[in-house]
């Protein structure tokens, strides 16, 4: 219990730090974050708590670990893609997707979008934005459809930047 508590404070202060943009020591926060994921399945005494209470203690911590994992493993891709380590932030949000809770999923396919963009694979990112859309999100969906048609905009915009460069 005590890991998972950490675990929710150490998101709590992620989001934070995003939100007022004071991300300038990245590496050990991910640390913490990767630590806090792998040590919420046991206590200092190599035994979890659930294991201690029970069947009903048992549902509630995975309950929690199933909250805590997706956010925490959510704000780890945020904080990878802005270091442009697009790869491992990929893994990231792919992970997040695939643990299929229903908000963080939305936030990482939206914002797996906006990573491939980055990485100029457009098919991929129109895919993701897509994705967003159709699960039809009151507050990621219209973003989501947002990103998609200012896509094309943005292409030729980056192209006629280039063609600028050249000359």
């Amino acid at each position: 219990m005590f890991g998972v508590r950490i675990a929710i404070a150490i998101v709590a202060e992620i989001s934070a730090i995003a939100v007022f943009g004071e991300l300038r020591n990245f590496r050990p926060r991910l640390r913490i974050l990767t630590r806090a994921r792998t040590s919420r399945r046991e206590s200092v005494y190599g035994v979890s708590a659930s294991q201690a209470q029970g069947t009903v203690g048992q549902d509630a911590h995975q309950r929690r670990a199933t909250e805590v994992e997706p956010w925490a493993t959510f704000h780890r891709g945020s904080i990878l893609g802005r270091q442009g380590e697009y790869d491992l932030a990929e893994e990231a949000y792919q992970r997040v997707i695939s643990l299929g809770h229903p908000e963080a999923a939305l936030g990482a396919a939206f914002n797996l979008g906006m990573l491939f963009e980055q990485m100029r694979e457009y098919d991929l990112a129109q895919e993701a934005y897509q994705q967003a859309i159709d699960s039809r999100h009151p507050e990621v969906a219209p973003k989501a459809v947002s990103n998609l048609r200012g896509l094309p905009m943005r292409l030729i915009a980056r192209e006629l930047s280039r063609t600028r460069r050249k000359r």
